[in-house]
C-alpha cells in the first residue's frame, strides 16, 4: 500500500513540474501582453501574428517542454518533500533562460518602434483602500509560510530528549532551515507587492490594484505552505512512536491525506491564476523605455522609487534590479538555499 502511495506522490511532483511549463506554454499568449509587447520586446501592431512572431513563439515552447521533461527526469531520485520545489526551481530557471532567448530572437525581427519617455509615478500604496480580507491575506502571506517550520523547530530543541534512535536529526534541521528559507521569500514578495509598488501599474483603481497584487503574492505563498507543511510533517513522522498525539503520524495516514490534498491544491493553483489572467489589465503598466529592462524579464532603474513591477508578458512580476537592497536579499536567500539543499544532499547520501 505505501509502495503505491509513494508512486501516486511521485507522479503528482512529475505533474506539477509539467503544470509549470504548461503554465509558461499559455502566459505568452498574445492577450497576456502589456503595452504591445511581445516576450517583452515593445514591437509594432501585428508583429505577434506574422509569421517572424508565430515561428519565435513556436521556438519557445519547444524549449519549455524539453526543459520540463528534463527537469521532471533529474527530480526523480530526489526525496519527494523536496522534488516538487527542486522541479519548479529548474523548470522555472529554464523557462527564464528561454524566454531571454526569444526576446533577443524578437529584438533582432521586430522593427525598431518609438521609446516612449520614462514616468515615474510616485508609489501610493498607503492610500489604497481595502478589505479586512485582504488585509488578513497581505499578513498571511507574510508570515505563516514561516510559522511551520519554526514552530516544528521549536518543537525538535525541546523534545530533543524524545528523539528516536533512527531519527536523523541533522538532515531534519536543514530541511527546515530551508522551509524557513522559502517563508522568508514569501514574506519579501508579499511586503514588496503590498508596500513598494506603484498602484498604477497594475489596475486602472487604487481598490483593484490591491486586490490584484494581493492574490499575486498569495499565490505562490499558497504553494510554498504546501511544500513547507509537507517538509514539517516527514520531519515530526519519526516522534510517532514517543509522542502520545502524534501516534497517527504514521507514512500511510501521510500519502492518504496528501495525495487528495496535492490534487486539490494544484486546482487551487490553477484557479487561482486564471482569476489573476482574467483580471490582467494590459493598459495599466507604466511604459517604460527598452533599456529599462534586462532581457525582457528583469527590470533595471535605481531612480524609480518602486521595488516591484508588473512583467511585460503574463500574470508575473519583476524587482526592481536597480536597487542594491534587492540584490542583498536576492543574494542571502540564494546563498542559503544552496547551502542548505548542499547540506541535506550531503546527510541524506550519509545516511544511505
Amino acid at each position: 500500500m505505501i509502495e503505491l502511495l509513494t508512486v501516486f506522490n511521485r507522479a503528482l511532483s512529475l505533474l506539477v513540474i509539467l503544470f509549470s511549463a504548461a503554465v509558461l506554454h499559455w502566459s505568452t499568449a498574445r492577450r497576456l501582453s502589456r503595452a504591445n509587447t511581445f516576450f517583452g520586446a515593445r514591437v509594432e501592431t501585428g508583429f505577434a501574428d506574422s509569421s517572424a512572431g508565430q515561428a519565435i513563439l513556436k521556438e519557445f515552447r519547444r524549449r519549455i517542454w524539453w526543459c520540463a521533461v528534463v527537469s521532471a527526469a533529474a527530480s526523480i531520485p530526489i526525496p519527494v518533500s523536496l522534488a516538487t520545489f527542486a522541479g519548479l526551481i529548474s523548470s522555472s530557471i529554464a523557462g527564464l533562460a528561454a524566454f531571454a532567448l526569444a526576446y533577443a530572437h524578437t529584438r533582432r525581427e521586430a522593427a525598431p518602434t518609438p521609446e516612449p519617455a520614462v514616468r515615474l509615478a510616485p508609489l501610493a500604496t498607503g492610500h489604497e483602500s481595502g478589505s479586512l480580507w485582504l488585509e488578513a491575506l497581505d499578513w498571511l502571506a507574510m508570515i505563516l509560510p514561516s510559522v511551520a517550520p519554526a514552530a516544528t523547530l521549536t518543537f525538535l530543541f525541546f523534545r530533543r530528549h524524545q528523539m528516536p534512535a533512527n531519527f536523523h536529526a541533522e538532515l531534519t534541521i536543514f530541511q527546515l532551515f530551508f522551509g524557513l528559507i522559502l517563508g522568508l521569500m514569501c514574506a519579501v514578495n508579499q511586503w514588496a507587492l503590498r508596500f513598494r509598488a506603484r498602484s498604477s501599474d497594475w489596475a486602472p483603481t487604487p481598490g483593484a490594484s490591491r486586490k490584484y497584487r494581493t492574490y499575486l503574492g498569495a499565490m505562490p505563498a499558497f504553494v510554498f505552505v504546501f511544500i513547507v507543511c509537507q517538509i514539517c510533517v516527514l520531519s515530526l513522522m519519526p516522534f510517532h512512536a514517543t509522542v502520545p498525539w502524534l501516534r497517527h503520524l504514521s507514512m500511510p495516514n501521510y500519502f492518504l491525506v496528501t495525495f487528495p490534498a496535492q490534487a486539490i491544491w494544484l486546482v487551487s493553483v490553477w484557479r487561482m491564476r486564471k482569476w489573476l489572467t482574467n483580471h490582467l489589465a494590459t493598459e495599466s503598466s507604466d511604459p517604460m523605455p527598452d533599456a529599462c529592462w534586462k532581457w525582457g524579464c528583469a527590470y533595471f532603474n535605481s531612480n524609480d522609487p518602486a521595488l516591484v513591477v508588473p512583467a511585460r508578458t503574463g500574470i508575473g512580476y519583476s524587482f526592481n534590479c536597480g536597487h542594491a537592497s534587492v540584490w542583498v536579499v536576492a543574494g542571502t536567500v540564494t546563498a542559503l538555499t544552496i547551502a542548505s539543499l548542499v547540506q541535506s544532499f550531503g546527510s541524506l547520501a550519509h545516511v544511505r
